[in-house]
């Protein structure tokens, strides 16, 4: 009897050891930096423009030193804006990081600007915001043993794809005999995202009062600057003679496309200035 009681008080010992081995190689990678999440930066994001999708890729890198292998690796990322509309909800599943290795990667997830715009959501295109980004990454450590989870938040101020537009004043141009038209300054900023792309102009004047169309025109502009241009609009004699010297308010219906977005419509007014006016 007093062997066996020998006996499991050598197991019990044995067991103590392995459970005390465990936690001490559990928690030593914690305590000394051998384990460790490096989740982006605001600047560490890259954001791009492709096929009416807003694209954003986000580098995380994690350094497993420890003993054991990094298990059911998960990563989510969500982007709300100011009003809790969720724009992106994605789940990446890296599985397993060896122990003693450094696994990096970037996180891509998208905005699907074409399914915002046909449902109505058009504030994405024209106004500013506040985008939360949040990222989550979890896994198990020690045989499954530890669960672990990292939460990281990264505010973005959205600025619109399309920030500002309007026109300057308008002038009367006669090129040539029986050729009359009016040059009408623009201007367009858009986000730097669309920058290398180009798109369609496009401007209908209205007469405010009558609702009859004056001209019509179209212009090729740059994106992702801002960027100005003058439309050269013809017009008949007629208005030519009315608007040397009559003032007028002018609706203009304005058409921007650009490639992977359905045509993109706001209105303004134009207050024409005659330039000789009694």
């Amino acid at each position: 009897m007093s062997s066996f009681y020998r006996l499991l008080r050598i197991v019990i010992s044995i067991v103590n050891i392995a459970i005390a081995v465990l936690v001490i190689t559990s928690v030593w990678p914690f305590v000394t930096g051998g384990f460790s999440v490096d989740l982006p930066q605001l600047d560490d994001i890259d954001w791009g423009y492709a096929g009416g999708l807003v694209t954003m890729s986000a580098p995380v890198t994690v350094y497993n030193g420890g003993f054991y292998s990094i298990d059911d690796v998960v990563i989510r990322a969500t982007v709300t804006n100011s009003t809790g509309f969720e724009l992106i909800n994605v789940t990446e599943n890296w599985g397993r990081i060896p122990a003693g290795s450094v696994f990096g990667e970037n996180v891509d997830f998208s905005i699907d600007l074409q399914r915002l715009v046909s449902s109505g959501a058009y504030w994405i295109i024209f106004n500013s915001d506040f985008f939360e980004i949040e990222m989550t990454i979890s896994c198990r450590y020690t045989l499954g043993l530890i669960g672990f989870s990292a939460e990281y938040n990264l505010p973005y101020s959205w600025d619109g794809l399309i920030i500002d537009m309007g026109f300057e004043r308008g002038e009367l141009i006669s090129p040539s005999p029986g050729t009359y038209q009016i040059s009408q300054p623009y201007y367009i900023w858009t986000n730097s995202i669309l920058s290398g792309y180009g798109g369609d102009f496009t401007v209908e004047l209205r007469n405010a009062s009558s609702g009859a169309l004056t001209a019509s025109g179209t212009e090729h502009i740059l994106l992702g600057q801002n960027y100005s241009d003058s439309l050269i609009l013809t017009i008949e004699e007629t208005e030519y003679l009315y608007l040397l010297t009559n003032n007028e308010t002018f609706v203009a219906t304005i058409t921007i496309e650009f490639p992977g977005m359905p045509p993109i419509q706001q209105v303004r007014t134009i207050s024409w200035i005659a330039p000789i006016y009694w």
